[in-house]
């Protein structure tokens, strides 16, 4: 298997679908556009496409995380959370963990700062950073 048919397996996985059609449905585009992809091994396309959908990390991976099937318990021990969780690896060899949830709250807030073209509002962007900072 080619690595463009790795990446429309991978698509196909991730938004539950079987057909380009389908897949095309749930990327917002064309049939033709996205069968163009596939036939044309346009991966540098399908890269944009996918930082602007915000799921980059889950069809080509992220070289400075993992992500491991484990289960997560608050601090009394309890079951707090089973599923994926992302392992980022700072440069000061820290860990932190980021489950699904989380990581799904993080996409849709970046989503609210990308205008009707799905380029990134500046503004918007900061004043998501600022809020953030202010949670310890």
């Amino acid at each position: 298997m080619n690595e463009i048919d790795e990446i429309f397996d991978k698509f196909f996985n991730f938004f539950g679908v079987s057909t380009i059609t389908d897949l095309s449905k749930k990327l917002e585009m064309s049939q033709p556009a996205v069968t163009n992809w596939q036939r044309r091994n346009s991966i540098s396309a399908i890269k944009k496409k996918c930082r602007e959908l915000g799921i980059y990390s889950e069809i080509f991976g992220d070289l400075n995380s993992s992500i491991n099937n484990q289960t997560i318990r608050d601090n009394h021990g309890n079951l707090s959370q089973t599923g994926n969780v992302h392992t980022l690896n700072q440069k000061d060899d820290n860990n932190v963990n980021i489950d699904e949830a989380v990581f799904a709250m993080f996409k849709r807030a970046y989503s609210k700062c990308l205008d009707d073209d799905n380029e990134l509002i500046e503004d918007k962007i900061d004043e998501l950073i600022a809020h953030l900072m202010k949670f310890k």
